[in-house]
């Protein structure tokens, strides 16, 4: 498996797509001047970009965890 780069636009890809294709793929496209070989560190970041969270996203999903955790014990106890 190789990675490869679109360094021209074409009607399947924008220049900067990357993507992960077999060895004959990646020196059939690479044969072709649209694309270029990158290391698999450049594809592992386009392909897991981290997600944002703000800091009242994180407080309110905290705040109803809680709430399931205390409405879960509530149910137990009341079937004792």
């Amino acid at each position: 498996m190789k990675c490869v780069k679109a360094t021209r636009e074409t009607k399947s890809s924008k220049i900067g797509d990357i993507i992960r294709v077999s060895n004959n793929d990646a020196d059939e496209k690479v044969s072709t001047g649209y694309w270029m070989y990158i290391p698999k560190k450049e594809w592992k970041e386009y392909t897991r970009k981290p997600v944002e969270t703000s800091k009242e996203s994180t407080k309110t999903l905290e705040v109803k965890q809680k709430k399931e955790v205390k409405g879960k014990k509530d149910k137990k106890s009341l079937a004792k």
